[in-house]
């Protein structure tokens, strides 16, 4: 939680760190309004709504002044969030701008003693680094399919994607995140098609499963790229078992074939009938006569 709230730290305490813009006592009173909004007492809609308790008065307060910035950060970093954790990143924020509206009040004051506040907040690239080395793909199948069904994905999209995940995995012989690479899911997919599975299967079914979890898992913060985001395999296409086209042996032998019929008898020996459909086209195709001329 410390991340997203450090990039809006960061954007204020070091964006408007050489023109802090107001004065030094306009960004003291900003630091007292979000201490206000911490206990509930900074809106008008909180200090004279009905609330079931005061916890629900923090949180709407929090909510009506930080909110926006919260939910501007999280999509700007592409990042979903269950209510719980949005809620979490709602008051890190509360708590690290406040300490960042401090710091603009002494750099208006003229006072630029080094930052030490900052060094709490890790930076995005080192909790990348933090989580590759302890996250697992059984952990990301598992957060991606509990993010999917809160969002509302199909249960039965979550439910068949996540197997594949797992078969992967199990494929990989590891579960380390950290050492999956855009040749191993590629790899994985050739295998597979050499074992007789369809290239659309592997497209679209499996391949596309990995690029849904670990493109969720980017934006969430777990991998810092899709290794199946350019995967595919080729399809092989249909096999030829002739020629498209008859051979001179088969031409010749067409007319024959159709003489045979009793239509090309003698009219004496004839049938009173009309050629079946099925031979309608062929006596067409060699007479050019009309259909109303074979009937």
């Amino acid at each position: 939680m410390r991340r997203w709230s450090g990039i809006v730290y960061r954007a204020f305490a070091e964006g408007l760190e050489d023109n802090p813009g107001p004065t030094s006592q306009q960004w003291l009173s900003v630091a007292e309004a979000n201490k206000a909004a911490q206990r509930g007492e900074y809106s008008l809609g909180a200090r004279l709504g009905i609330f079931k308790d005061e916890d629900e008065r923090r949180h709407a307060d929090l909510e009506n002044r930080f909110g926006a910035i919260v939910d501007a950060t999280l999509t700007r970093q592409s990042v979903f969030t269950t209510d719980d954790s949005r809620w979490q990143i709602t008051e890190a924020v509360t708590r690290d701008l406040t300490e960042g509206v401090k710091k603009l009040a002494r750099n208006a004051d003229g006072d630029f003693t080094p930052d030490t506040y900052v060094k709490r907040l890790p930076l995005p690239t080192a909790l990348h680094l933090s989580v590759l080395t302890g996250e697992s793909l059984a952990a990301l199948a598992d957060a991606w399919h509990t993010a999917s069904l809160a969002r509302g994905t199909r249960k039965r999209t979550a439910k068949r994607w996540k197997p594949i995940v797992l078969r992967f995995k199990d494929w990989l012989g590891h579960d380390n995140l950290g050492r999956i690479a855009p040749a191993d899911v590629q790899r994985w997919g050739d295998e597979r098609s050499a074992g007789g599975s369809a290239p659309k299967t592997i497209n679209d079914t499996n391949f596309a499963a990995l690029q849904a979890v670990f493109g969720w898992g980017v934006k969430s913060g777990w991998l810092p790229i899709n290794p199946a985001e350019n995967a595919r395999v080729e399809g092989r296409g249909k096999k030829r078992t002739r020629e498209p086209w008859f051979l001179e042996s088969e031409s010749a032998a067409m007319p024959l074939s159709l003489t045979s019929h009793s239509e090309f008898k003698a009219p004496s020996e004839r049938t009173p009938k009309p050629p079946p459909p099925s031979e309608v086209p062929w006596l067409r195709a060699y007479s050019a006569a009309r259909v109303v001329e074979m009937i």
